[in-house]
This record gives C-alpha cells, structure tokens and sequence, in this order.
C-alpha cells in the first residue's frame, strides 16, 4: 500500500492547462505624445544628470562607452508614478504574479549619434533580499525622428541552440510600454541619426518569490 497515500489519478493531469508566461508585453499609446513631450523637459529640468554611467555607487560608476553611451536624468514624479504604476501591477497580476512591493523610479536617457546600451540585464541573482523584477521602456519620440537605437532582446533558443534575437518594433509607437521580466538579456542598438528619448524604470520585490 502506499504509505502516503492514494495513487495520483492521472486524469486529472491529462485535464490541467498550461499557462504560458510571456516573454514581454507592449500596451500601446500608454502616454500622450504631449504627455511624451512633457516628460522630456521636465526631467531635463528637474532630474539629476548622470552622464551614462555604470555601477551601483558614486564611488564604484565610471563611464564605459564600450557598454553604454547614453545621456541620463533621474527624477521623480507622482502623477506619473501612479499611471504607470497602475500598468505595471495590473500586468504583473495578469501574467507573471511576482511579488513586488517597490518601485524605482525614473530614468530618462537621450541616445544621440552613437549612444548605445550592449547586452545587459537589469538584475542579476545575488545574496541581497530583494531585486529588480521587472522593467519597463516607453520611446518618447517619434521613431523617424531618428534612425538605429533599435530595442532588442535575446529571445528563446533556435533549434540549433543559438539565441534568437528579436527586434522589438512594437515600440515604434511613440508613448507604448513594454514590460517584461528584469532578468531578460536586452541591449540598444547604436544610433545613427538624430536623438532616440526613452523613459525606464524598474519594480522591486523579494529575491526568491
């Protein structure tokens, strides 16, 4: 007899539904173009200007134009929080349940001729409590506006094992959010003519949930 208890009626598993976590989603028009533009002279106005920068601490950042040339401001505003912030929980209770309890918020980046973001995530596992666990990317202008600062990210494998890239062009839409997982490897490609503006910004929550 077995000692734990009824044998597992399989039936019941031929019956369960697979649910499929996306890699990302994008919700278009989430901001106005004026809203868009809004943005831009209000972080250049108000936020903190860090010249692209790399690293956790003032002590510990340097400029590494191999990895990343972009122009920053970090600011805050609580209108704004809260719109986005409604997107962000709503899709993470739709699709990926994470537990999430911060919110970091916000960077505005300039990408001008050459500015470019290589390979990266946004959060690595590590013995700290809490991490990021989910990104969000909104291009600020119209994307004839400028040419290359293409968004990327390394999708599923191929069947020969290799990283497929995917073009994200979904975002081409002045004022969409894409939202997808902080752990996603995703870079900027260079930009070759005129000025690529994004707004970023990251939820925070529990290491391990």
């Amino acid at each position: 007899m077995n000692k734990i208890g009824s044998s597992l009626d399989t039936t019941e598993l031929s019956k369960a539904r697979v649910v499929k976590v996306p890699d990302y989603v994008v919700i278009p028009s989430v901001l106005s173009k004026k809203e868009c533009v809004g943005v831009s002279n209000f972080a250049k106005s108000k936020g903190k200007y860090t010249p692209g920068l790399i690293g956790t601490d003032d002590s510990n950042v340097q400029k590494q134009q191999g990895i990343r040339d972009t122009e920053l401001w970090w600011f805050y505003h609580h209108k704004l929080e809260e719109k986005i912030s409604d997107v962000l929980y709503q899709q993470n209770k739709k699709h990926w349940k994470y537990r999430i309890n911060e919110t970091e918020f916000f960077q505005y980046g300039e990408y001008n001729i050459g500015g470019h973001y290589s390979w990266h995530r946004d959060a690595e596992p590590s013995n700290v409590s809490k991490l990021r666990k989910l990104s969000f990317s909104i291009v600020l202008n119209d994307r004839d506006s400028f040419e290359g600062g293409k968004f990327q990210m390394l999708s599923k494998l191929d069947r020969e094992g290799k990283p497929v890239i995917r073009t994200m062009t979904s975002l081409n839409k002045v004022g969409s959010i894409l939202i997808f997982p902080s752990t996603t490897t995703h870079r900027v490609t260079p930009v070759t003519k005129g000025t690529r503006r994004s707004l970023v910004g990251w939820v925070w929550g529990p290491q391990l949930a």
